[in-house]
């Protein structure tokens, strides 16, 4: 049970059981920032610095064997990044 299915499942399922008056808090996130309204959402800056990371790796061997390498991210339809 996760993301904003889940955290409205347990805000109406707390009218079931009073005695536990749990906050809920929904956070939103994803890997391609695509949420309406904000500049960098949780995930987005993880996978960017996980692609830097990989791809650093990657120039680091193309340099020593003096060859091209093709890199592919995916992304969803809507991702943008911009700095």
């Amino acid at each position: 049970m996760g993301g904003v299915p889940g955290a409205h499942r347990l805000l109406e399922e707390r009218r079931n059981f009073p005695a536990f008056e749990i906050p809920v808090v929904a956070l939103p996130a994803t890997i391609d920032n695509n949420l309406p309204g904000t500049e960098l959402s949780i995930g987005a800056d993880t996978a960017l610095n996980s692609i830097v990371s990989a791809v650093d790796k990657i120039k680091q061997s193309a340099v020593a064997e003096r060859r091209c390498y093709v890199v592919e991210v995916m992304a969803g339809a809507a991702a943008t990044w911009r700095p």
